[in-house]
């Protein structure tokens, strides 16, 4: 306990103090390494815990990795040792952030939001450097029907060069003959110019 006149720092250097003297095996059963899961919480098995937990998550396919990451290795808590449930989780923290493509776009979007709202000096910088026509370039993601629409409404407003990104080859083809189409089509009725 601080008392008023002491500082945090203080007290936890009394405390460490105070347990460095301990004989080695007083602390041991508080050792999280040594304990074990309880087999059941309010009558209701782990396992079953987890299978519940696994129908509220998204799919796998649907950005769902890392929230079945992080099921598993609950799982493994008290499923295995301490020291492999260690290394399991280790091996799937490495596994989702040297080989997941889902890992690697949400660190794209969190340093890509961190680095476009919250630094000051970035937007001093970019200060007045406001998206006119024929200056700068307008990047979309996806070719479907959303990204289409921004695509074709940036280019009807006179915004320019637009570069489509899609991850699937077909769908970013078909979404470029698609804009193509209707954009000739309005240069023929003469609702736009080329």
């Amino acid at each position: 306990v601080v008392s008023s006149k002491e500082s945090i720092f203080a007290c936890a250097l009394r405390w460490a103090n105070w347990v460095s003297v301990l004989p080695a095996n007083t602390l041991e059963s508080r050792r999280l390494c040594l304990r074990t899961v309880p087999s059941d919480g309010e009558g209701i098995e782990n396992g079953d815990m987890c299978d519940f937990a696994l129908q509220s998550l998204p799919p796998k396919a649907k950005g769902g990795e890392s929230a079945h990451a992080c099921l598993e290795a609950i799982r493994t808590s008290f499923e295995l040792s301490f020291g492999e449930g260690m290394e399991t989780e280790k091996n799937l923290f490495n596994d989702l952030l040297y080989h997941s493509l889902q890992g690697r776009a949400y660190r794209h979007i969190f340093f890509a939001e961190r680095s476009s709202s919250s630094s000051s000096s970035g937007r001093k910088k970019n200060a007045g450097k406001q998206l006119t026509k024929g200056n700068g370039a307008i990047g979309v993601i996806g070719a479907g029907t959303m990204g289409r629409g921004i695509a074709i409404s940036f280019l009807r407003a006179g915004f320019g060069p637009i570069t489509l990104v899609d991850v699937n080859s077909e769908g970013l083809k078909a979404g470029v003959q698609n804009i193509q189409s209707i954009l000739q089509g309005e240069v023929k009725k003469g609702r736009m110019h080329p």
